[in-house]
């Protein structure tokens, strides 16, 4: 989820429960905010927006993170843990790309299980 995605969350968790964050400084809210990115981040923006909706059905105060993850993980169970997240498609990335750089049958070797033990060595 993009931060301009997450604010507009935050947002609705505003108008839901107006005293969320009422007389918060500018400062406080950057960080607040950018605390909240920083612990939803790899959730997506879809299943973000229904746990927030979940939690304003079920609650009379306004959420914490961990409520909203908790909500999420309801939800989606493998919303986090199911899926790659961002190191490790990355991880993905760079695999792909070395190998791309090995000539073709070596690359089909890997493909279809046919690699020699020390082949995976020049991945690392």
């Amino acid at each position: 989820m993009t931060l301009s995605e997450l604010k507009k969350g935050m947002a609705v968790i505003k108008a839901a429960y107006p005293e969320f964050y009422k007389d918060i400084n500018d400062e406080d809210l950057r960080v607040a905010v950018n605390l909240w990115h920083e612990m939803l981040k790899e959730y997506s923006y879809e299943v973000f927006g229904k746990a927030i909706r979940q939690h304003i059905c079920e609650s009379k105060f306004a959420p914490k993170i961990s409520e909203i993850i908790e909500q999420i993980e309801r939800i989606n169970p493998k919303s986090r843990h199911g899926l790659p997240n961002r190191e490790d498609v990355e991880r993905m990335k760079r695999l792909i790309g070395k190998m791309n750089a090995l000539p073709e049958p070596e690359q089909q070797a890997l493909l279809t299980g046919r690699a020699q033990l020390a082949l995976p060595a020049k991945l690392n």
